[in-house]
């Protein structure tokens, strides 16, 4: 008999036994059965509750990518419009990953303290305002500082993920996430055909502040979408509040139709050891975390430090396809002043094919999650992602040509998402409940310190040296390969959460 079996047939004798106790009079905690959160949540199944996390999730992912992808598209408009250096451009750029960095650990704490929920719709809120009034933003001083103060609260996203992970069932988990990286890789897509249309429209210099209010909006839609739904039962589980574990189950089982299953007032949930300390950052280096810690710290930093250089370097590489060869010409165009060259209707249709490379990308990802390992996959990914990057440094030693750029920056930008989408699902997988979102925040932290970095080699040591820049991104990748081999020893593919 399967494991999946087992757990179904369990489920389904709990209800006499727990009846029969009720009606004999007895002790009802004493005879009722023992239950784990995790085996109620797999015998519950794949249901209308965790298709509307998939929603909500997606508009979350889907509003940070649009909010990601703006980085290129207003740093190259307002260079131009406020006669800005590529020095000031790339602190632009940073802005954003700036309040990811310094608020992501905090709000891990937050979460592992007072809840996954809480976090999220208070970032979320304040995400979506300062979004919006961003688009206001009457000077460079002052877009920089909003954009930044948004980061800050959009560092609750993360949590999100944590959330999905701990209310769907082992064996979905990775599909169900992979669908919301689908919305996510969309996100690009939907931002530069909308910058396209607007471009097409001789909407002008006013672009940049319709797309960033229309980045803003499914963060706002993620705000409201997460008020209906309870606490997840495994943050209650390890606090020691049983009954609020026990009514979100039951929230869980009223949606998704199988609420019958269980004698909710005799199930017994079977609880490990809890403790009231808040959870701390040393926890995450103790000798059973250390190398999981560090791996994945390691993994997320090379991840997000070539893939967000990827979406930056990719403006200057099409738009450099289709000028002259002159080494002063192409420096010229990218700096600020009076012959800089805003992003040309080509310019976005080469971006636009390129963003395209995330969505073929997570959805083969989507189709093999049920079938391979996460730590090869993730070595598979890298790999290719590794390789891609060497042929697009290779390539920039011959005469440019659009179309063979275009076509290496899809498949490089393409596995380099996948790669960073398989890390994002193994981090909440692997740390254990009572630390779960502090370790995610941490990672994320590291995560960002890698696209922190990225602007200053893509848009500052790049102009002036491509292959310096494209050798550091490439063997970054190899990096990957080998702490994912050597640094990840647990496998997560379908086994229970860990919650101590």
């Amino acid at each position: 008999m399967s494991e999946a079996t087992e757990k179904t047939e369990l489920v389904r004798r709990s209800r006499p036994a727990v009846s029969s106790a009720a009606s004999a009079g007895g002790d009802d905690d004493k005879d009722g059965p023992t239950i784990k959160v995790g085996e109620v949540i797999d015998a519950l199944g794949v249901g209308r509750f965790q298709a509307l996390l998939t929603v909500f999730a997606g508009l979350l992912l889907l509003g940070e990518s649009m909010g990601i992808t703006l980085i290129g598209i207003v740093g190259r408009t307002i260079q131009c419009q406020w006669q800005l250096p590529n020095l000031r451009l790339a602190i632009f750029s940073l802005a954003i990953f700036m309040g990811f960095l310094l608020f992501c650990p905090l709000w891990g704490f937050l979460a592992d303290q007072h809840g996954r929920r809480g976090v999220m719709i208070l970032g979320m809120a304040f995400t979506g305002y300062y979004m919006l009034i961003s688009a206001l933003s009457p000077s460079f001083e002052w877009l920089v500082f909003l954009r930044t103060v948004a980061g800050a609260f959009m560092a609750t996203t993360p949590q999100g993920l944590v959330y999905m992970v701990e209310c769907c069932p082992a064996t979905a988990r990775a599909y169900l996430l992979n669908i919301g990286f689908v919305v996510w890789s969309v996100g690009p897509v939907l931002e530069l055909a909308v910058a396209l249309g607007l471009n097409a429209a001789g909407v002008g210099n006013e672009t940049w502040r319709i797309l960033v209010i229309l980045s803003a909006l499914p963060i706002i839609g993620s705000c409201g979408a997460y008020w209906l739904v309870p606490e997840t039962p495994r943050f209650y589980l390890v606090h020691g509040q049983m009954d609020k574990c026990k009514a979100s189950l039951r929230h869980i089982a009223r949606v998704n139709g199988r609420e019958s299953d269980f004698d909710w007032d005799k199930l017994r949930i079977s609880q490990e050891a809890k403790t009231a300390e808040a959870p701390r950052v040393k926890w995450l280096f103790s000798r059973r975390l250390r190398s999981l810690t560090l791996g994945l710290a390691a993994i997320s930093f090379l991840t997000n430090f070539t893939y967000y250089g990827g979406v930056l370097f990719a403006q200057q590489l099409v738009q450099e396809s289709g000028m002259s060869n002159s080494v002063a010409e192409v420096l010229q165009s990218s700096c600020g002043g009076a012959d800089c060259r805003p992003l040309s209707q080509r310019d976005y249709v080469n971006l636009l094919v390129t963003a395209l490379s995330e969505v073929p990308g997570t959805v083969i990802a989507l189709s093999v999650s049920a079938y391979l390992e996460r730590r090869r996959m993730l070595q598979v990914t890298a790999g290719l992602a590794g390789g891609f990057t060497l042929l697009l440094m290779l390539s920039s030693l011959a005469p440019r040509s659009a179309p063979l750029l275009v076509s290496l920056l899809f498949f490089a930008r393409g596995s380099a998402v996948v790669t960073i989408n398989i890390s994002n699902i193994y981090a909440p997988e692997a740390f254990p409940t009572r630390v779960r979102a502090l370790g995610v925040g941490l990672i994320q932290l590291t995560g960002k310190c890698g696209c922190i970095l990225t602007p200053l080699i893509a848009q500052v040591v790049m102009p002036a040296s491509r292959i310096a820049g494209l050798v550091v991104y490439a063997g970054a990748f190899v990096v990957v390969v080998l702490l994912a081999a050597f640094c990840l020893s647990r496998e997560t593919k379908d086994a229970d959460l860990e919650d101590h």
